[in-house]
């Protein structure tokens, strides 16, 4: 199930469960150097150079992905890990971004160059791709520099500053603002603290 997510904003009212992530890389060639033989890419993905490159061309979408079997560490059932995608050079047109765990997607998300970070929960999984990057869209383009994947584990209460490393905007808040990425910023923040409660890591005080 989905965890999520994209922001670096502050959760002033709530209080948490510490999240400390795992030194241990899960994905082989996270960042994709010196090779990329254990990554997979279709549609309107290819890579160019040691960065995995979407353009819309012909196909109108594309994915990218590792096979179960190529993971560098094998991945558990019942576990919380931390999903990096590193965007760069994004030219967004009408492109949907989606990302999915063991082909059940798990969120919908308008990318952000720099680190994109989720929190994601397996429970179990029985396909060959345990994430895979999916877009879809008649205009636009990115690029990915790096696809990490770590274990989180959850320690002693200490609010939500324990969480380590939720965030996924590069430009600081208030810095050449539009209404519709305020609008964007809100949607997803609101995400993030209702998938963390319901992940267990964050509680709601009593009123």
């Amino acid at each position: 199930m989905p965890i999520l997510c994209n922001s670096g904003m502050g959760a002033s009212g709530y209080s948490g469960k510490n999240f400390d992530i795992l030194p241990t890389e899960i994905f082989s060639q996270p960042t994709f150097t010196p090779a990329y033989d254990k990554w997979g890419v279709d549609g309107d993905f290819s890579f160019v150079g040691n960065v995995a490159t979407y353009n819309t061309n012909t196909n109108e979408y594309g994915d990218l992905w590792q096979n179960l079997d190529d993971l560098s560490t094998p991945l558990k059932e019942d576990t919380t890990y931390q999903l990096i995608i590193t965007f760069q050079n994004i030219v967004i047109g009408d492109l949907l971004i989606s990302c999915y765990f063991d082909d059940s997607n798990i969120v919908d998300f308008i990318p952000q160059n720099g680190e994109n970070i989720f929190i994601i929960k397996s429970t179990s999984f029985d396909g060959d791709y345990p994430i895979t990057l999916y877009a879809d869209g008649t205009t636009g383009s990115f690029e990915v520099v790096s696809v990490s994947l770590k274990e989180g584990v959850m320690g002693g209460d200490s609010g939500y500053s324990g969480v380590e490393g939720v965030s996924g905007f590069e430009n600081p808040i208030g810095a050449n603002i539009t209404p519709a990425d305020a609008d964007t910023i809100v949607t997803q923040f609101n995400a993030l603290l209702t998938s963390l409660k319901n992940a267990g890591i964050m509680e709601e005080p009593p009123v």
